[in-house]
């Protein structure tokens, strides 16, 4: 899984537990795992699910489907470094899907994320859902000698979740 960090307060959207909780038509997401693995030359699920930030379960089952569409097949256990985790490559029919692929689109790796759930998503992490208290936005510029004026200003500018312009003769801080 892509794992990243959410502002505080914000919480990330869930995992999908099914493929069709992805959201994108499962062809496409097939065709992402082959064009992942023909260009990065991956063949360990759990590193498979990770470069698709998919969760491992959803990775091993589009790479059985694409088995099932004889596009891959198992190379066994034979890593030192994979442990009890079995290996995949691309079939010669595999390969062939893949650059075809490569042909439409080269995108590869982390499954695209669909438009309505990314605008969700930017919903829920806005600034303009945050509030700023006085104390918090003098803190955050307390290593900064400002007059208590600006401080007023400053506070309905940061609040407001819009950009700000500070300008002024050059050396006075704006970039502080």
């Amino acid at each position: 899984m892509n794992v990243q960090v959410s502002p505080p307060g914000v919480i990330p959207p869930a995992p999908p537990k099914s493929l069709v909780e992805v959201g994108i038509p499962m062809v496409m997401m097939r065709d992402i795992l082959l064009k992942t693995m023909f260009r990065m030359n991956l063949d360990l699920v759990s590193v498979l699910a990770r470069v698709i930030c998919l969760p491992v379960p959803l990775t091993q089952e589009l790479i059985d489907l694409s088995r099932s569409q004889r596009l891959l097949e198992a190379t066994g256990t034979l890593h030192a470094t994979s442990g009890n985790e079995m290996g995949y490559q691309l079939t010669d029919a595999g390969k062939s899907r893949a650059m075809d692929a490569l042909t439409q689109s080269e995108y590869y790796g982390a499954m695209p994320v669909p438009l309505a759930a990314y605008g969700e998503q930017m919903k829920r992490q806005s600034v303009r859902n945050m509030k700023i208290t006085r104390t918090e936005l003098t803190k955050g510029m307390g290593h900064l000698i400002l007059p208590t004026d600006l401080i007023d200003n400053l506070g309905p500018a940061v609040t407001s979740g819009r950009s700000i312009l500070m300008y002024g003769p050059p050396g006075n801080g704006k970039s502080s």
